[in-house]
């Protein structure tokens, strides 16, 4: 139940923050440990890479905003 209680707290973290999380409260796992704890229990995690939208408004690199004609 700590693994779950961790993960609720920040869901979109990484498994080495989750990882982190769980030492500070004494439990010492692996990054390696807990995908195959997300795995055997089938709860996916968001992946928390930022996708460009279909629609071009997502901000291109260095913050410049893409727009196209309509």
């Amino acid at each position: 139940r700590a693994v779950m209680d961790a993960f609720e707290e920040e869901r979109d973290q990484s498994l080495e923050e989750l990882e982190v999380r769980l030492a500070e409260r004494g439990i010492i796992t692996s990054s390696s440990a807990l995908q195959r704890f997300f795995q055997r229990h089938d709860i996916t995690r968001k992946n928390v890479w930022p996708a460009p939208l279909a629609s071009g408004l997502f901000p291109a690199r260095f913050g410049r905003a893409q727009t196209y004609p309509a």
